[in-house]
Parts: structure tokens; sequence; C-alpha cells
């Protein structure tokens, strides 16, 4: 008898050995699995890569290919500008025209051109934060800022106040050093709202740029988080908002957008509204850009020009005036893949109204040997392949431009 109760509790003593060998076997697998997942979703996102691209490159366009007719007015749009971060050394290796040398004709033959100028300029003030994405470029890149043609930029977007208040005050002095005009925020919030008003070759140009409220999301998925959403917001209006006794931008409601343009519309032949909207690398259109876009027209705006997503989105023609709903990034010092292109745009406008808009689709992922942090114009069938997409979107908007030699144009 108790040499069989020995026998059976060695048995149970290696049944339960076994099991929990078992056990560890299995936790060791499952663990190994998510790490190899973990991996491979890594190295997937590493492998994002493009076929080669047929591009412009620097001296293969010359003025003559940009030339408007002598009798309208031509304006150049370029989307997010960002030149430090992984451009500080090209930029310090071949200088500050660098990022331009590919595509300075168009901005500098248009009679007025605007970019939207991501990043604090200044050197005494420090970054809000040292995790996530905080900029903070010096000043000299201005030069070749200018030295592109540009002529104003918008300060309207997600990154002015990177270096806090006395960021954005030194972003004012250094640009107004450059000779390089700004919208799209103020020292407080009552000059954050006023329009910008130059005059080109005689005609009132009124400038207006906001936020919209999605910028703050990181993917769609924000959507199925619990309260992610209104905590975002609430950072927005912390981060971003111009107020009463402070500088910064306007996170904008339909109202806003409303009012902000009606006051433009006031004192100007012509009223350009600039903002940064959208949700990043998704291109098809939010439902608040649309709103806010034809709130714009409805308002008095007769061209809307925005960014923010890093990629190209569709354009529509609403009541008559384009709404060109994002633009890409432009000379921007990141490394990410996602953001292949944009589109660098060329309006005509003719008797106080915009009368065509021409669309170059460009090549813009830095990590690309055909960029090395130097935005190329896309040509022949790339140009084609990528301006078709985008015109399948457009013309369920209103807005079937045609493709002609690599260029979308759009006539109104």
């Amino acid at each position: 008898m108790a040499r069989g109760l020995k026998i059976l509790g060695l048995f149970l003593l290696a049944f339960a050995l076994a099991a929990s060998f078992g056990a560890c076997g299995q936790s060791e697998s499952k663990t190994s699995a998510k790490k190899n997942a973990h991996s491979k979703k890594k190295k997937s996102r590493k492998k994002i890569t493009y076929p080669k691209q047929e591009i412009y490159l620097p001296g293969d366009l010359s003025p003559e290919d940009f030339q408007g007719p002598a009798d309208a007015v031509t304006f150049a749009f370029a989307g997010d500008i960002m030149l430090w971060e992984t451009m500080q050394k090209p930029i310090e290796k071949h200088g500050v025209k660098y990022p331009f040398e590919a595509v300075a004709e168009l901005f500098q033959t248009a009679d007025y051109a605007v970019g939207n100028l991501e990043c604090p300029i200044a050197v005494k003030s420090e970054k809000r934060g040292t995790k996530g994405f905080f900029y903070k470029v010096p000043p000299f890149t201005l030069e070749g800022l200018k030295w592109a043609g540009f002529d104003m930029v918008s300060l309207a977007n997600n990154h002015v106040r990177d270096c806090g208040d006395d960021g954005l005050i030194e972003t004012f002095g250094y640009l107004e050093e450059a000779g390089i005009s700004y919208f799209g925020a103020g020292k407080n919030k009552a000059e954050a709202m006023e329009p910008v008003i130059v005059e080109v070759k005689g005609l009132k140009v009124a400038f207006v740029g906001f936020l919209s409220p999605e910028i703050y999301w990181y993917d769609i998925g924000d959507l199925d988080k619990p309260g992610r959403v209104e905590r975002q917001q609430k950072k927005l209006v912390r981060d971003l908002a111009a107020k009463k006794e402070r500088p910064g931008t306007i996170i904008a409601s339909k109202k806003t957008v409303r009012r902000m343009v009606e006051k433009a519309r006031e004192n100007a032949d012509l009223v350009i509204v600039v903002p940064h909207w959208g949700v990043r690398y998704h291109q098809p259109v939010w439902e608040d850009q649309e709103i806010l876009g034809r709130a714009a027209v409805d308002a008095g705006a007769d061209l809307v020009v925005g960014h923010h997503n890093h990629i190209r989105q569709a354009v529509e023609v609403y009541k008559g005036k384009p709404i060109i709903y994002g633009i890409g990034n432009f000379a921007f010092g990141s490394g990410n893949r996602s953001a292949f292109g944009g589109f660098l745009v060329r309006a005509v406008v003719r008797n106080n109204k915009v009368e065509q808009v021409r669309l170059y689709p460009t090549f813009t992922s830095n990590r690309e040997k055909q960029v090395k942090h130097q935005v190329k114009i896309l040509k022949g069938k790339s140009a084609e392949k990528e301006l078709e997409k985008i015109r399948k979107m457009s013309a369920e908007r209103g807005a079937d431009f045609r493709i002609e030699n690599g260029v979308g144009v759009l006539d109104l």
C-alpha cells in the first residue's frame, strides 16, 4: 500500500513538472510570437520605399516654364516648411539655398509667393518640451527662404509655439528683419485674428490663417479611444491658442472662420484663406475641413489652400471657388518616408478672380536618394500617375482638372 502511494506520488510529481514546463514553453512561445510580430511590424515600417521617379533636377527648369500672363497676377503656394533637424547637415554642407534649388524658379517668377513656416525661428528661447516633436530653427535659414522667392509665410500651425511665448515673439522679429511678411499668428488674440492685407500689382489681397481642431489627432484611431479627442482638444487650446495677453494662433470654429473672412472681405479685392487642418497622413478630406473650407467661401473667400497632413488631398470647386484641401510637405526636415510628396500651387488671378490653378506634384521623401532634402517636381509618367489619383478624388468634388505635361490645370 505504502509502495503504491509512493509510486502514485512520483507519478503526480512528474505530471506536475511536465505541465509546468509545458506552460513555460507555451509562455515563451507566446512571448516570442509577440516579439516576432512586433519585429515584423517594425521591419515593415522601415521597408516603405518608392520606385525611381521621373524628376526635374536643379537647372532643368527655367523662369520661362512658369511665366504667367502679363495682364494677370500670379500667386505661388508651398506646404510645410521646417529647415532644420534632418536638414541641418545638408544646409551646413551645401548652403541655405540647397533645399530650394530645383524649384525656386516657380516662386521667383510669381508675383507673390506664400509658404507655411512650421517652426519657431529663435535663438534665446528654449523648446517647450524634449519629448515628441518640438522645433527651433536658426535665423540664417530665412536667407534661403527669401532667396527662393517667398514673400509671406503662414504661422497658423501646430508648431508655432514650440518655443513658447518668447520663441514666437523672436519669430516675428526675425521674419521682419528678413523682409518676409507673416499672418495667422499675433502677439495676442485680436492681432492673430486680423487679416493681413498686401498690395500686389495694384490688387489688394487679404490673407487669413487658422487651425482646425482635428490637427492634434495622431491618427483616425483616436476616435475609438474614450476621452482621447476631448483631452487633445484641451491640450490644443492650452498649447497654441492666442489669448488676450498671450501670443499664439487661432483655433477656428465655423463661426470664427466666417467672422475672420468677412472682415478681410471688407477691405480687399481678393481673399485667400490658408488653413492648417486635417488628420496627418489621412488622405480623404476630413469632415471639419469641408465644413470650414465651405464656410470660408460662403463668407467671401476667393481661394482656400490648406496643409498639415503631410500628403496630397483632393481639390474642390465650391460655388465657383477652388478649395485645395492638402498640398502636403515642402522643404521639411523630416525622415518620415510616408511624407512622399505634395503640390506646389500656382494661381492666376485676373479681374479680381481666380482664373486658373496649376498643380505641380512634388517628391519630398528625404530618405530617398532622389530627394536628399531637396524638393523635386515630378515629371512625365511619375507626375501623371500622382495627378491622376488626385484627379479622380477631385472630380467627385466638381474639380475635374486636366493633366497637361505633368501639371494639373484647373480652369475656373
